[in-house]
């Protein structure tokens, strides 16, 4: 689908900085490969990454138990599950990966953080079919990875509960510019220091 000048270029200006650094940083970070998937530690807090590890495996496990397909098509479509300081997480299309905020592992169980690997990995297959996440797609993209979550949810412990908890979060959008740009904008305080902050955001654009 077509996309406009503006959109083009800050789709370039982002992957080429993400791309140009990101690489290195996963390569030099603590990883384990869990289920086929690389999971990266890209904290750098200097803790033990063990915990992440096995919870990422841990929800690895409990979708191969109960989606095994789903498990095949989410190998193919993530190249990189990420453990990331930021306010929640996202699915990063210049590196196919999919971001979880160290959050996740703090006030979620295994479960919730195998829906959210499946929210992710649902925008991965969506992107995989050239369907961009712009203002014209997103509130149909993000029904339809809920829509996965739910699927995956009613096989779970309190599936009714967990699934109706995702559904109804549809009725407050969380992707309006507005609100992507301010979720980037804690993810920069959360990882650089103040000087950068500002410099970056002065230059942030409107998602």
């Amino acid at each position: 689908m077509k996309q406009n000048l503006p959109q083009v270029a800050r789709r370039i200006r982002r992957l080429t900085v993400r791309a140009a650094l990101y690489p290195y940083l996963i390569r030099t970070a603590p990883q384990q490969k869990c289920l086929g998937i690389d999971v990266v530690d890209l904290t750098d807090d200097g803790e033990d990454p063990t915990p992440y590890f096995a919870n990422v495996m841990s929800a690895l496990e409990i979708i191969a138990r109960h989606q095994p397909k789903r498990l095949d098509r989410i190998r193919r479509d993530l190249r990189y599950i990420l453990i990331f300081k930021q306010p929640g997480a996202t699915y990063w299309d210049d590196l196919r990966a999919c971001a979880l905020t160290t959050q996740s592992f703090t006030y979620k169980d295994a479960e919730d953080i195998a829906l959210t690997i499946v929210h992710e990995a649902t925008h991965a297959r969506i992107n995989s079919r050239g369907i961009p996440y712009d203002l014209a797609h997103r509130a149909r993209v993000e029904r339809l990875c809920v829509n996965e979550e739910v699927s995956l949810a009613r096989y779970l412990t309190d599936g009714s509960e967990r699934a109706s908890l995702r559904i109804s979060r549809l009725e407050t959008p969380w992707w309006t510019p507005e609100q992507l740009r301010d979720r980037r904008i804690r993810t920069l305080e959360m990882n650089a220091p103040p000087w950068l902050v500002r410099l970056l955001t002065w230059f942030l654009p409107m998602p």
